[in-house]
C-alpha cells in the first residue's frame, strides 16, 4: 500500500491503513503484521499511530545494491 507522493501527509495513509484494520477485523483475523525498513520512519510512525508495535528487528534483512537493510516486524492483536 502506498500513497503518491504529491498526496503524502494529508492523512491519507492513516486513513487507509485504519480501513484495512477495520476490514481485517472484520474477516475475523486477529492479528496482522507488517514488516517495515528500520529507515524508514514516515511509516514507522504511521504503523505506530494506529496501534501496531515493534516486535523484533531482521538484520540484513534486504539488500539493495550494495547495501543490506534491517528491517522491523510489527503487529497489532485485533481485539474485541
Amino acid at each position: 500500500m502506498g500513497v503518491i507522493s504529491d498526496h503524502r501527509h494529508k492523512g491519507i495513509g492513516t486513513r487507509l491503513t485504519h480501513a484495512a484494520l477495520v476490514r481485517a477485523k472484520g474477516l475475523g483475523l486477529r492479528r496482522v503484521e507488517v514488516e517495515v525498513s528500520e529507515e524508514n520512519h514516515p511509516d514507522i510512525g504511521l504503523y505506530k499511530s494506529v496501534g501496531v508495535k515493534v516486535e523484533g528487528r531482521k538484520i540484513e534483512a534486504v539488500r539493495i545494491g550494495d547495501r543490506c537493510i534491517n528491517a522491523f516486524v510489527m503487529a497489532l492483536l485485533l481485539r474485541d
